[in-house]
């Protein structure tokens, strides 16, 4: 069953044509690859598909919902991990997860079995008290997944995760993204221009350029 269908997607932004009739779907509880160079067009893929851009022409559907009549619901069925880190680097790592755990809107009770989860699988448990300023950059990528799964969204968004990471956090990165697909059934889209990286983990692959 597809939980995401794409169809026709075009973006223009003035006279520039950035996307192209994009059309695809994907299966639950797949990891779909997202390859492409840079300035293809993938971020902005992604920030139509979380509502962050409006599409020039087009339609998508997130877990059955249209994202331009139903977006709330959409939105709530996906976790992003952007590209560009998210975090507050004064905070520690836990107040970090605390802080966007309850835009989540969980329990005070759930949201702390979520951020004990959320350092674990991401391998983190350990640093939990230092300031994330003084994380190295892959440990930043590592919490910065942590805090787009807390909601355990159905769909995960991974954009780019592993630029500019150690090779023990990247390791940590697709451990973790294997074994979310398989623990949870959560569909992942994980974009890349390191062809190996998605040769690795993707059981199927757009590419687009």
């Amino acid at each position: 069953m597809s939980i995401i269908k794409v169809s026709n997607i075009t973006k223009r932004f003035n006279d520039k044509l950035v996307l192209d009739n994009i059309s695809f779907s994907i299966e639950e509880g797949e990891i779909f690859g997202l390859i492409g160079p840079n300035g293809a067009g993938k971020s902005t893929l992604i920030n139509i598909m979380t509502t962050l851009v409006e599409a020039t022409n087009g339609t998508v559907e997130i877990g059955g919902y249209n994202i331009k009549t139903h977006p709330i619901q959409a939105k709530s069925l996906i976790g992003l991990v952007p590209q560009e880190l998210a975090l507050i680097e004064e905070m520690t790592a836990y107040d970090n997860l605390q802080f966007f755990g309850s835009l989540y809107g969980l329990s005070r009770k759930l949201l702390k079995e979520r951020i004990e989860e959320a350092l674990a699988v991401t391998g983190l448990t350990q640093h939990k008290k230092e300031k994330v300023k003084k994380f190295s950059g892959g440990m930043k990528r590592r919490l910065n997944i942590a805090a787009a799964i807390m909601h355990h969204p159905k769909i995960l968004i991974m954009d780019e995760p592993t630029v500019g990471v150690d090779p023990q956090s990247r390791n940590h990165i697709f451990e973790f993204t294997r074994r979310i697909c398989k623990e949870q059934n959560t569909t992942v889209i994980y974009t890349s221009h390191y062809m190996e990286e998605i040769e690795e983990l993707c059981s199927k692959v757009f590419i687009i350029d």
